[in-house]
């Protein structure tokens, strides 16, 4: 990295933090089976964040809080508050901006999200580099871009992105779809939905579309770790991401699929293109798994017959193809130089 040149900027997703918002203000949830739902009336409510216990019972942000109960009989369920039938974020909005007032002494932060912001880590990045010694690492190591960090507990848990295709602050990859940009990171994606009405047609199809994009994300988190979990444990890994899908995750999409071509309305929305990708990523460990489920099939071929889509899926094209050996160790060496 030529100093000056280049621009290091990390994006920041706070854990559980719907959760940790609720237990700041209740200590009782604490170390306990824990989920936060809205809008309660309609089978106690949509979750939109899931505490660990409670992710230990298999309970997961794509679910109402009944059903969570279910599975979890001792789940504890927080409310977001609601101001004239609408849900009212006030208390995470402000607990978002004491964590970005914290942030903002170290570096300069441009908040993406609630939960979410981007820090730009330049100057703290070319002091390591230059503390460096030239023998120690290929140059070459340095042209990539990385993403530290995840919420599932791993005992690796750095992950890559190529660096290739549009790019926001030259770090974050995008892909234009239909004449739209749509940008690999959560919070830039539900701007861009709601920009382009990806995002349902009123609360009910955004809580929906919520629901179905955290349930695919969950999915997909569990996958992009896996290149980088210890050896002996990685079969058992696969063998929970299978039973996950199968049990799990790939039924609810299947039902919600039957009468219709798309997960929520009658139109494209965000949750469709998380489903698409995750079901690429689940085809490329387990190849047959939606053998059994022929909605999820016809729903993907319809989507790759999209001219963008399918461009974007040809060889060669920006989205990342699965981490190869040398790959996982260019990423562990860079990160052992840079990180630790």
């Amino acid at each position: 990295m030529e100093v000056g040149k280049e621009r290091v900027v990390a994006l920041v997703d706070m854990d559980c933090f719907y959760v940790q918002v609720e237990q700041r203000f209740n200590p009782q949830l604490k170390n306990k089976p824990c989920v936060v739902a809205q809008y309660k009336t309609w089978k106690g409510g949509g979750i939109i964040a899931v505490s660990y216990e409670a992710r230990a019972h298999g309970v997961t942000r794509n679910m109402w809080a009944n059903d969570a109960k279910k599975l979890c009989p001792d789940l504890q369920v927080a409310r977001v508050r609601e101001s004239h039938g609408k849900a009212d974020l006030t208390c995470y909005r402000e607990a978002s901006v004491e964590v970005i007032e914290v942030m903002s002494r170290f570096a300069v932060i441009e908040r993406a999200s609630i939960d979410e912001a981007y820090m730009d880590l330049t100057s703290s990045v070319q002091k390591r580099v230059k503390d460096l010694q030239v023998s120690q690492i290929d140059p070459e190591l340095l042209k990539n871009t990385y993403i530290q960090g995840f919420p599932v507990a791993s005992d690796l848990e750095d992950v890559p992105v190529d660096k290739d295709g549009a790019l926001m602050f030259n770090q974050v990859p995008m892909v234009e779809m239909d004449g739209m940009k749509l940008i690999q990171s959560k919070a830039i994606l539900n701007y861009i939905a709601g920009k382009y009405n990806l995002y349902g047609k009123n609360i009910k199809e955004r809580l929906m579309i919520d629901m179905y994009s955290e349930g695919a994300r969950d999915m997909m988190d569990m996958i992009l770790i896996l290149p980088f979990t210890p050896a002996d444990k990685k079969q058992s890994q696969l063998d929970k991401i299978q039973k996950k899908a199968k049990d799990n995750g790939l039924p609810v999409y299947e039902k919600a699929l039957a009468h219709s071509q798309y997960l929520v309305g009658n139109e494209l929305s965000c949750a469709d293109v998380h489903l698409l990708e995750m079901t690429l990523m689940m085809e490329e460990l387990f190849p047959t798994i939606l053998s059994t489920f022929p909605k999820i099939q016809e729903f993907q071929k319809r989507m790759k017959a999209i001219p963008a889509i399918s461009k974007f899926l040809q060889p060669g094209s920006p989205r990342k193809p699965p981490a190869d050996e040398v790959y996982i160790k260019t990423v562990m060496t860079v990160l052992s130089h840079l990180f630790i």
